[in-house]
């Protein structure tokens, strides 16, 4: 999506915002995976290190997009990857098949937002549109 605006960060008070952008569901996702990697770490200077296919079931196109969202902060948390790309994805039938790309820290880094939860509250999706509001509670 080189040369388009993937997202950017909107005013709210007490946690943090950002509206996404892009063509379809999927590319939706892809660059809600990297601001939230943005909104944790920031992206330059990453390297695509370690690869992860993910499987979710999901009710409905904002319940998936908090699953995917959640992993990449877990991720974080627990194993020092930074997911940031999604190198590809299948989406039918309520279920979502995903292949990640991550950085794996082995030194020390910095966070520059600790990322409680992705919130339901506020979350949008509308792919005709070309947008989703994503909330995350910091």
């Amino acid at each position: 999506m080189s040369g388009r605006k993937r997202f950017r960060y909107l005013r709210h008070t007490g946690d943090l915002s950002v509206e996404v952008f892009g063509r379809n569901l999927v590319e939706l996702i892809s660059n809600a995976v990297y601001a939230t990697a943005s909104v944790l770490h920031g992206v330059r200077d990453l390297k695509c290190g370690t690869i992860r296919n993910v499987d979710y079931k999901f009710t409905d196109e904002i319940n998936l997009m908090v699953q995917i969202l959640s992993d990449v902060v877990y991720y974080l948390e627990i194993e020092d990857i930074l997911f940031f790309r999604v190198i590809s994805a299948d989406i039918r039938h309520h279920i979502g098949e995903f292949t990640l790309c991550g950085h794996s820290f082995t030194r020390e880094y910095t966070v520059r937002n600790v990322i409680k939860a992705v919130t339901y509250h506020g979350m949008s999706i509308d792919p005709s549109k070309g947008k989703a509001s994503i909330i995350f509670d910091i």
